[in-house]
C-alpha cells in the first residue's frame, strides 16, 4: 500500500514557480565589485554625533586637558615676551630710543631672574604640553575603541545576511582587527590636530 502524497506543499511549489516569468533568470551579478557596491542598509553621516557619543563619558578630563595644554602652549607662547622685557631691562640703561618701558612685575629682575622665569616657564609649558597630547591620545584611544567594540558588539548580533547585504556588515566581518588596531592608534593624530 502507498501512502497518501499531501498535496499542499507541491501545490504552493507549483504556484511560486508559475509566478516567475518562463524567460526570467535569477540575477547574478557580473562582478565581485558589483555586489560590494549595492548598499542596501542605511547609516548615519553625521560625524560629529558619533564623536561626541563616543568622548560623551570623557567630557569632563577632555575639558581640563585642553585647557592644561592651551595653558602649556601659552606659556611657552610667552617666552617671547620674557625675552623682550630682558632685552629692554638690558637697554634701558643705555638711553637708546628704541627701548620700551619694562612692566613693573619685571623691573627689579637681575639676568638670573630672567633666565630663572624662562626655564620655569619653559619646563612647566613642556610638561603641561606632553601631559596634555600623552593622556589626550589615551583617552581619544579608549573613546575611538569603546565606539568600534559597540558597533562590534551590535552588528556581531545580527543575523548572517546582515555582514554581506550591509556596508556596516561588510567592514566588520572582512577588516575587523584592521580597524581594531587603526582607531586605537586614532589618539594621537586627534591631540596633534586640537594642539
Amino acid at each position: 500500500m502507498s501512502k497518501p502524497v499531501d498535496a499542499a506543499p507541491l501545490n504552493t511549489q507549483v504556484n511560486s514557480q508559475a509566478s516567475v516569468p518562463p524567460d526570467s533568470k535569477p540575477k547574478t551579478p557580473k562582478s565581485f565589485l558589483d555586489q560590494e557596491t549595492s548598499f542596501r542598509g542605511q547609516y548615519s553621516k553625521d560625524v560629529f554625533r558619533t564623536l561626541y557619543l563616543a568622548y560623551k563619558p570623557f567630557f569632563l578630563g577632555v575639558g581640563i586637558l585642553l585647557l592644561l595644554g592651551f595653558l602649556g602652549r601659552i606659556l611657552m607662547l610667552a617666552n617671547a615676551n620674557i625675552i623682550g622685557f630682558w632685552v629692554d631691562e638690558l637697554c634701558k640703561n643705555t638711553g637708546a630710543i628704541q627701548c620700551h618701558p619694562v612692566p613693573a612685575v619685571f623691573s627689579g629682575f637681575s639676568n638670573k631672574d630672567f633666565l630663572y622665569t624662562l626655564i620655569a616657564m619653559t619646563a612647566t609649558g613642556f610638561v603641561f604640553t606632553a601631559f596634555y597630547r600623552v593622556i589626550f591620545s589615551r583617552i581619544s584611544a579608549a573613546a575611538v575603541s569603546r565606539l568600534y567594540d559597540e558597533v562590534t558588539l551590535r552588528t556581531s548580533r545580527q543575523p548572517i545576511q546582515f555582514f554581506d547585504q550591509n556596508p556596516v556588515g561588510r567592514i566588520v566581518t572582512r577588516f575587523s582587527s584592521d580597524y581594531g588596531n587603526v582607531f586605537r592608534l586614532f589618539g594621537g593624530p586627534l591631540a596633534e590636530f586640537f594642539a
